[in-house]
């Protein structure tokens, strides 16, 4: 990528390849972890890998799903939502 060397966007990347995942699978930071997935999605698509828009279209589409309608009801999200309200 043009603004951030190599040395850098690397490791940010992995980290955030296995990161941001967990906190999904967790329902933890579920929206901002789905948004920061499908901007390395995109940037993956644009920069490395301009033919896999069929996979990388699909792994949009869930993210988008998940950004629109949030984690649901078994997710440490909601359970922190609902202690908010409840104060």
């Amino acid at each position: 990528m043009p603004l951030i060397p190599p040395e850098l966007a690397a490791p940010m990347a992995a980290f955030g390849e296995h990161f941001f995942p967990i906190l999904i699978l967790l329902g933890l930071a579920t929206r901002f972890s789905s948004l920061a997935l499908l901007v390395m999605t995109a940037t993956i698509q644009i920069f490395v890998y301009p033919d896999a828009y069929p996979t990388h279209g699909v792994w949009a589409t869930v993210l988008l799903v998940l950004i629109a309608r949030g984690p649901g009801k078994i997710s440490i999200d909601h359970c922190l939502a609902k202690r908010c309200v409840a104060r």
